[in-house]
């Protein structure tokens, strides 16, 4: 037992404490029976643990919220950083660029045929600015004719607004495509023969 000393007479008996046994449900697994017992805490005071598990499988020894628990700053950091880069360049793929292929367009006379048999391959080349990173940015792409998709457009992305009004996009739609109507093309007009 610890004792005090009372401020009293010379004769002053030590008054006893209650220790830590005295009380059941004063320790919660985590303190002072497991250090008794084993020298070594569960969990340390430094936020550490002490515990080691094994014979789960795989998927079962997965614990996110222990992992994040236990990272290091610039590894959250990192983290952080990389979940931000990646969402940007999904929804940055979200992105349609359209070439109407018009009278004014070097395609509006070209029928599928006539592209197919000439090897044609369409070089998209896209400057932007990224205002994240206050720079400049520039994406190429190369499509040969076989790559050509006729006869369709880009399915859709948004979804149907939710009934608080919020918006969503489906990713999973990134690549799909629906029909659409190819239109009547004229051939292209030749000027007549000048008379001689």
């Amino acid at each position: 037992m610890i004792g005090q000393r009372k401020h009293g007479g010379a004769g002053s008996q030590p008054e006893p404490v209650d220790s830590p046994s005295s009380d059941p449900n004063r320790d919660l697994g985590f303190g002072a029976v497991v250090s008794r017992d084993s020298r070594q805490r569960l969990l340390n005071r430094d936020g550490s643990f002490n515990v080691v598990r094994s014979g789960l499988g795989f998927w079962s020894s997965i614990s996110p919220y222990h992992f994040l628990l236990t990272t290091s700053w610039p590894r959250f950091l990192l983290l952080v950083l990389i979940a931000y880069l990646g969402l940007n360049a999904l929804f940055a793929l979200a992105w349609t660029v359209v070439h109407p292929i018009d009278e004014a367009s070097p395609l509006w006379s070209l029928s599928r045929e006539q592209i197919e048999s000439a090897n044609t391959e369409l070089l998209v080349m896209i400057q932007g600015f990224d205002e994240t990173f206050s720079q400049t940015v520039h994406t190429r792409s190369s499509y040969t004719a076989d790559e050509l998709i006729w006869g369709a457009r880009f399915a859709n992305l948004f979804n149907p607004p939710m009934p608080d009004g919020t918006l969503s996009i489906d990713v999973g739609k990134l690549h799909d495509t629906d029909p659409a109507a190819l239109p009547e093309m004229s051939a292209p007009s030749v000027p007549p023969a000048e008379a001689d």
